[in-house]
């Protein structure tokens, strides 16, 4: 999860969905015969839930945004606790 924050090199927001496939395609190729036992969309859900908690660590550290991208992280953690709050999301 760390990988796709952004940093002083750069963010990865453009290319997070095509990742998030790609990572899914190659968990499933290796869980070989057990793949209904986990879903994109159970990844996804786990996903948001790891960045809210990484993003937590980072401000506990007094971590502060200071680029466009970092706003961009914002904005989607808010939606995510958005759709917490509300009860929107589900398994």
């Amino acid at each position: 999860m760390y990988l796709l924050y952004p940093d002083a090199r750069g963010d990865y927001f453009e290319h997070e969905d095509g990742l998030l496939e790609f990572y899914f395609e190659r968990l499933m190729d290796r869980l070989e015969g057990r793949e209904g036992s986990y879903s994109m969309v159970i990844l996804r859900m786990q996903y948001q839930l790891a960045q809210l908690h990484f993003l937590g660590h980072m401000l506990s550290g007094g971590w502060v945004a200071s680029q466009p991208s970092d706003a961009i992280m914002i904005e989607k953690a808010n939606a995510v606790m958005a759709k917490w709050d509300a009860g929107g999301l589900s398994w």
